[in-house]
C-alpha cells in the first residue's frame, strides 16, 4: 500500500460522515461508489474526528483529523496503537479533510475490539489518543454497509430480445430445413469477468443496448449495429465489442441445411448501483 494507492483514496470524497456533525456517536454512510465510512467526532463542538474506511475490493483507510500545517498531499510516517497492538500503515498523507492512511486488512479486526488508538512516531512515541468506544458496533455496521454496496455494484446482463424475423432467402423452400442462428452454450458466460466502462462509470451513465449482430457461415459474429441506443456512446461501443469478441453461434442455415450468414438480435442492460 504505497503513496499512490492513498492519493487514489484521496480522490474519492472521503470526507468522514461525523466530521460534518457535532454528534459524538458513530455514524456510518457511503462515499463515493465503492468505499463506506464510520466515523465521529471527538468532542462536541466538533474539534477532531477519527474514522475508518471500507472498500469493496477490501482496502481499509485510517482517517483522522490533521493537525499542524502539514500541506495537503504532504506525507508522514506513523504507526498506530490498538489495545496492545501496533500496526504499521502506508504513508499517511494530508487531505483538505483529514490524515488519510491506507492500513492492512486485520486493522479492522483490531478497531472493532479496541477501546482507544494511539497515534505514535517512527520511534513508538505516543503522539495522540483517540477514544474508540462504540467501535464493534460501527464496525460491524460497516461491514453491513460494504456487503451491501458490493452487491449493488454496477452490473451488465443481458435481456432477451424477440429473435428477428428469418430472412427470406433462408426460407426459400416451404418444409425445409431453414433456421436462424442459434446462440452456442450458455450466453451468460459472455459476460463473465466483464468490468463496467469506466467513462460510463464516471459520467453516471446507464441503460439498455440492442444490438443486430450479423452471423458469418462460421458462426462469428462479424459486424454489429446499434439499433436501441443506451444513449451512452462508451456502452453502445461496449456492447458491440463484447458480442464481436465472445458471441459464438451455430450459423443459420438454408432451406437445404447449409451454412449461410444470418443476424441476429441482443441486448445488455448496463445499471449503476443505486
Amino acid at each position: 500500500m504505497n503513496r499512490l494507492a492513498a492519493l487514489t483514496l484521496l480522490a474519492l470524497p472521503v470526507t468522514p460522515i461525523a466530521a460534518q456533525s457535532a454528534a459524538s456517536v458513530w455514524e456510518v454512510g457511503r462515499s463515493g461508489r465503492d468505499l463506506c465510512i464510520a466515523g465521529r467526532t471527538l468532542d462536541a463542538a466538533g474539534g477532531g474526528y477519527v474514522a475508518l474506511g471500507l472498500g469493496t475490493d477490501g482496502r481499509v483507510a485510517l482517517i483522522i483529523d490533521r493537525r499542524g500545517r502539514a500541506a495537503p498531499g504532504s506525507v508522514q510516517r506513523l504507526a498506530f496503537g490498538l489495545d496492545g497492538q501496533q500496526f504499521e500503515g502506508g504513508e499517511s498523507v494530508s487531505a483538505s479533510d483529514g490524515l488519510v492512511t491506507l492500513m492492512p486488512a486485520e486493522f479492522l479486526d483490531g478497531f472493532a475490539t479496541a477501546s482507544e488508538l494511539r497515534v505514535l512516531d517512527v520511534n513508538g512515541a505516543t503522539l495522540r489518543t483517540l477514544p474508540l468506544a462504540g467501535s464493534g458496533a460501527a464496525a460491524r455496521r460497516l461491514r453491513e454497509r460494504i456487503d451491501a454496496l458490493r452487491g449493488d455494484a454496477p452490473s451488465a446482463r443481458l435481456a432477451e430480445a424477440a429473435p428477428p424475423a428469418p430472412e427470406p432467402a433462408v426460407l426459400r423452400r416451404e418444409g425445409g430445413r431453414a433456421a436462424p442462428p442459434a446462440p452456442v452454450g450458455s450466453k451468460a458466460s459472455w459476460l463473465a469477468g466483464l468490468e463496467y466502462p469506466a467513462s460510463a462509470l464516471r459520467n453516471d451513465e446507464q441503460g439498455t443496448v440492442r444490438v443486430r449482430l450479423s452471423v458469418d457461415p462460421n458462426g462469428r459474429v462479424d459486424d454489429c449495429s446499434v439499433i436501441l441506443s443506451s444513449g451512452s456512446n462508451s456502452l453502445d461501443a461496449e456492447t458491440c465489442r463484447i458480442f464481436q469478441r465472445r458471441a459464438r453461434f451455430r450459423p443459420a442455415t438454408d432451406a437445404d441445411g447449409r451454412p449461410v450468414s444470418g443476424s441476429n438480435e441482443q441486448s445488455i442492460s448496463w445499471r449503476l448501483p443505486g
